[in-house]
Order: C-alpha cells, then sequence, then structure tokens
C-alpha cells in the first residue's frame, strides 16, 4: 500500500512540504528583522537620551563672552565688598576710639568714685564709733533738780536740771544769786567749771562745748534786779567751741525777749579770763578789769561772771551786768541751754 501509494502521496504532499519550508524560513527571516529592528530602536532611545543629557548640560554651559562678563562683574563685586569692608574698618576703628576715650573717662571717674567711698566709709566708721558710745542726753523730761547725763566724749557727769523759770527741760550752765562763789578764775578752772550745781556755779567750758557740739542747742538767759524785775534773753541757737577755737561762740541764733541783745558783740569772741586775753581791746585785758572769765569784745555790752555786788549794785563797771538792759549789777542770773526739739 505503501509502495502503491509513495509515488502518489508525494506528488500531493511535495508542495505542501515545499510551502511550509518557505512559510518556516520567512519566519525566520520576521524573527531576524524584528531583532533588528529592537536593536535598532534600542540604540534610538540611547542616541536620544544621550542627546537629551546633552542639551541639558548645554544649558549650563557659557561662552567666553559670557564667562567674560561673568568674571568682570564677580570682579566688580568683590571690589564693591573690600570698599565696604574698608568703610566698615575704619568706621569700627572710630568707635573703638571713641570707646577707648570713653573707657579713659569711666577709669578716671571710678577711681574718683572709690575715692570718695572710702572718704565716705571712713565717715561712716568714725559716725558708728561715735554712734556705738554712749548717746547724748539732757534735762529732757526731768524735773527741777540734779541728774547725771551722757555726753559723747566725756564720762557722765552731774548737771543741774530747770524746769520752773521757763518750761521743762533746760540745763543750767551758770548761776548766780548771793556771791558765795568766786568767779575770778583762772581758765584752767574755767575749762573745768567750779561751784555747786545747787547754788552759784559755772559748769566748764569744756563740758559747754561737748554739750553744744553734740546737738544743736538754744540759750536762755534769765535775770532779776534788786527791784525784782524780770528780764530775759533768748536765742534759738548756741555753739561754743573747743580749746583749740578759744571756746569762741560760733553760733548765736536769733535773739528774742525783753531785756535786749547783750551778747551782741560777743560771737565770734574767744572766751577771755584774768589770765589769758582772747579779747579785742588792744589797751587791756578787759577780763582782768573786770575780775571775772566771759566772751568779752572791747569789754563790751554784758559780763554775767562778774562780781557779785551784795550792796552798791549801780557800780556796773565790775559787777554782774547786762547793760542793754540795766546799768547795775543783778541780783539774779541762770544761764541755761536745751537741745531744740
Amino acid at each position: 500500500m505503501d509502495e502503491l501509494c509513495g509515488a502518489h502521496c508525494y506528488t500531493i504532499v511535495k508542495p505542501l512540504l515545499q510551502y511550509a519550508a518557505s512559510v518556516r524560513s520567512k519566519e525566520i527571516q520576521f524573527n531576524e528583522l524584528t531583532a533588528k529592528i529592537q536593536s535598532r530602536e534600542a540604540i534610538i532611545k540611547t542616541l536620544e537620551s544621550q542627546l537629551e543629557a546633552s542639551n541639558s548640560h548645554a544649558k549650563y554651559c557659557l561662552t567666553n563672552a559670557d564667562l567674560f562678563v561673568n568674571k568682570q562683574t564677580l570682579v566688580n563685586n568683590i571690589q564693591d565688598l573690600i570698599a565696604l569692608g574698608k568703610k566698615s574698618k575704619d568706621q569700627c576703628s572710630e568707635d573703638f576710639r571713641k570707646k577707648d576715650s570713653e573707657i579713659l573717662t569711666l577709669k578716671s571717674q571710678d577711681i574718683k568714685n572709690e575715692i570718695k567711698i572710702k572718704e565716705l566709709e571712713k565717715r561712716l566708721s568714725e559716725r558708728e564709733v561715735e554712734v556705738k558710745g554712749p548717746l547724748s542726753s539732757s534735762c529732757i523730761g526731768k524735773i527741777t533738780g540734779i541728774f547725771q547725763i551722757h555726753v559723747p566724749g566725756s564720762d557722765p557727769f552731774e548737771v543741774a536740771c530747770d524746769s520752773s523759770l521757763v518750761d521743762s527741760g533746760w540745763t543750767v550752765i551758770q548761776r548766780r544769786q548771793d556771791g558765795s562763789e568766786n568767779f575770778n578764775r583762772s581758765m584752767n578752772d574755767y575749762r573745768s567749771g567750779f561751784g555747786k550745781l545747787d547754788g552759784e556755779f559755772f559748769i566748764g567750758l569744756d563740758k559747754l562745748h561737748l554739750l553744744t557740739k553734740s546737738q544743736r542747742h538754744e540759750l536762755y538767759i534769765y535775770m532779776e534786779t534788786d527791784n525784782k524785775e524780770v528780764g530775759n534773753a533768748r536765742y534759738n541757737q548756741f555753739l561754743i567751741g573747743g580749746e583749740q577755737q578759744d571756746f569762741k561762740i560760733l553760733l548765736l541764733g536769733a535773739f528774742s525777749g525783753n531785756a535786749g541783745n547783750g551778747l551782741a558783740d560777743s560771737l565770734n569772741m574767744g572766751f577771755s579770763t584774768p589770765d589769758v586775753d582772747n579779747d579785742n581791746w588792744w589797751t587791756a585785758n578787759c577780763a582782768g578789769l573786770a575780775n571775772s572769765g566771759w566772751w568779752f569784745n572791747n569789754c563790751g555790752l554784758s559780763n554775767l561772771n562778774g562780781v557779785y555786788k551784795a550792796e552798791d549794785r549801780p557800780a556796773y563797771a565790775d559787777g554782774v551786768a547786762w547793760s542793754v538792759w540795766k546799768y547795775e549789777s543783778l541780783k539774779f542770773v541762770q544761764i541755761m541751754i536745751k537741745p531744740k526739739q
């Protein structure tokens, strides 16, 4: 059967086999062409990417002209910055000079302030020493009598207080009433004081200086004549200097009273005694002539430490005198001081 079909079948199948072989050949050629096309497309895409990258880079590439312009602009900017820097440096230098000057001024002021602070600290320290000591006391709040008081610079001492003649709180510094005490004394006696506090006495210039120095005082002088006439002189300030100032009246405030200003010529006068002449009378010593100690000027208007005259009171020259009120020796005198309130 096969032999019978062989020739006939081959005749029929041969064109088919030839066609199939042709189709197969075409398929291979198609595949090869497809592969080439894909390869070419890949090459095209690569070239397009390179071209795009090249174009992108070209945007940042400058010509020589562009580079020159940009370089000149950069140079100009740098020069501007240098000029600005120099200007800033000059300004800073000027500012530094001003600051240096201000610093020197402040240092000078600081030195002055330091000196002033040390001075104030010294004064404060001295003041603290004074304050730590006994505080000043007086006759304020006390009745008439003898009491102990404290004054800076001295041990406590007794004084006569009076609250009857004027008002309360007065410290009696001198009293004349009967001639029982001798007031014709030396400077040493007048400095230390003498007499009895319940009788005739003088408190002493040293104590009087410390009292009036410790705080502001006023002065009151009470006087009586033999005919019981009463006179008074009041001064709203009173300060006595120390030994180095001859115990002069440094401060004598406004006068009031009915007996006249008998201390008008005693302000700034030192205290004179028969053995120490501090008056202004060039001919002689007023204290020696008056036999007493007082703040004489030219032998002047008053002398309440003069010789007490139990009789012959009109004899004024060496008597207990306040001549601007009465031209006679007075019967009773009490000199008092009180701290100003």
